[in-house]
């Protein structure tokens, strides 16, 4: 390590601090957060599950942080009372739960909180997973992406249930049973597409859907999440082989960027597609949508499966995906989604796998550079540290995937140098979830 990445990594830790300060009560987090929709102070996307993430990393390393841990998700046991009907991972019960399963304790109200959550989650992953397979029986899926993408749909129930038990009450094999139907084709208007073609959809522009491909919304998550599953030892039948097919398919959709690399597209059009339209790619730089996403859950698929071939090609797409300089451009915020600290936490796992000195010093030299822009974007008069961007306007997000705690988190695990070790970034699908209650 020379010296001025000592200096950011020191940096990092003085800044993650000041943020984990603004953020360690609970009423003065609700009461300076920018208002958003019922119940999202709660979640684990922008309330206080999230944040209590923050906290139960901080309390591995310097145990006084357990204290304001434990009052989030306190606060979050209370917000979500009455909205048992919401399960998603980012957007309802499943994030508390997994929130409470990272906690580094057997307390009976850990457990018991864990218990009432798992129940209505599992319930539900078995009625969504059934009703799939109805849907798709009868040729009329007419698919969401958030009927199986990780914030909302199977995907991120699955990673609940993952996480929560090996053992399974019909919910996690329900889950990957029905998400294995995303490995086939369908037809649409006279051509077949992926059997993950997206119907239902507020995008302007696409009248006969599209295909998401993005590690949060799409394709890379389902791959992403299959094969975290193998990597833990859960496999069920047709889940090897929709890991096969998904990890061939993506890899054939690259395209050449502007300048010739090839990259993964954010979506996929009709046109696109079926071939009939050859375009340049729509391209994003960000943890949800684009190459470095993508090229994630390749890594994962890589290393399920034992493809060696597909690792390189994961790195090496990844390295390129920071090269297009207009998705540079486009990148305005500092937190996890679609900000610098979800490229920084993309960076650090990627370290895990690349062996070869060049590519190591380089990916080194880059989470070096992703971290400073995220500091270059720490705000000390904030009311959280950090503030989030939406279209036009600036907010105070003190949540997990868009706000401080989860921007915190990436600097944490850039600063210390070492992998997470309550295994909090699982929740991104950045690795698998830490089934036996410890990190990897």
């Amino acid at each position: 390590m020379d010296h001025d990445d000592s200096r950011t990594r020191a940096r990092a830790l003085e800044v993650v601090a000041a943020v984990a300060e603004r953020l360690s009560d609970p009423r003065h987090v609700a009461a300076h957060a920018t208002p958003t929709a019922e119940y999202a102070g709660s979640l684990l996307a922008n309330g206080h599950a999230g944040v209590a993430l923050l906290f139960i990393e901080l309390g591995r390393w310097e145990p006084r942080w357990n204290v304001p841990g434990t009052a989030h998700l306190l606060a979050s046991v209370a917000g979500l009372k009455g909205a048992a009907s919401r399960v998603g991972l980012f957007g309802g019960l499943a994030g508390l739960g997994f929130a409470c399963r990272l906690v580094a304790s057997e307390q009976e109200g850990y457990l018991s909180v864990r218990q009432h959550v798992r129940s209505p989650v599992n319930a539900t992953a078995v009625r969504l997973a059934a009703a799939l397979h109805e849907r798709f029986s009868h040729g009329e899926p007419n698919l969401g992406v958030n009927d199986y993408d990780l914030f909302y749909g199977l995907t991120g129930l699955g990673t609940y249930l993952l996480a929560e038990d090996k053992a399974d009450d019909g919910g996690l094999v329900g889950v990957i049973d029905a998400l294995s139907l995303l490995a086939g084709t369908r037809e649409i208007a006279g051509h077949r597409v992926p059997s993950a073609w997206v119907e239902r959809t507020p995008l302007i522009g696409y009248p006969q859907g599209y295909l998401n491909l993005g590690l949060a919304h799409g394709l890379a998550g389902v791959l992403a999440f299959l094969a975290s599953a193998l990597l833990v030892g859960v496999e069920f039948p047709r889940q090897r082989e929709t890991v096969e097919h998904l990890a061939t398919w993506l890899l054939a959709q690259r395209r050449p960027d502007r300048r010739g690399r090839l990259c993964w597209p954010r979506i996929l059009s009709f046109g696109e597609v079926t071939g009939v339209a050859n375009t340049t790619p729509l391209t994003q730089l960000g943890w949800c949508y684009g190459s470095v996403g993508v090229a994630n859950a390749l890594r994962l698929a890589a290393r399920a499966l034992h493809r060696p071939e597909w690792m390189r090609d994961a790195i090496t797409t990844m390295r390129d995906g920071f090269d297009v300089a207009g998705d540079l451009d486009h990148v305005r915020d500092a937190g996890i989604c679609h900000g610098w600290a979800g490229l920084l936490c993309l960076v650090l796992r990627a370290l895990d796998d690349v062996t070869e000195p060049q590519a190591r010093d380089a990916l080194q030299e880059l989470s070096t550079t992703l971290a400073e822009r995220v500091l270059g974007q720490f705000e000390p008069d904030s009311r959280f540290g950090f503030r989030a961007v939406h279209g036009n306007e600036m907010y105070d997000d003190p949540g997990f995937a868009l706000g401080a705690a989860g921007t915190a988190l990436a600097l944490h695990a850039y600063a210390t140098g070492q992998p997470p070790r309550s295994g909090w970034d699982s929740a991104l699908l950045l690795v698998p979830p830490p089934v036996d209650g410890s990190a990897e």
